[in-house]
């Protein structure tokens, strides 16, 4: 849609998603559980797709 296409960074949503829905369904099976007491923190690694809207890098001499 776009001229040229936009550099993008890529998240794993499908996989985001099934452990939403994982979570989710835990706490619906076992309300009376206590809460952690730290929010859980996942982390899930994107990709970045580099288009033709991003230039090559700059090479520079170090003087």
């Amino acid at each position: 849609m776009t001229n040229p296409p936009p550099t993008r960074y890529v998240l794993p949503l499908a996989e985001m998603s099934t452990m939403t829905a994982r979570l989710l369904l835990d706490r619906m099976q076992h309300p009376r559980d206590a809460a952690p007491a730290e929010p859980n923190v996942m982390r899930f690694e994107g990709r970045l797709v580099v288009r033709e809207s991003t230039a090559p890098p700059r090479s520079h001499e170090l003087s």
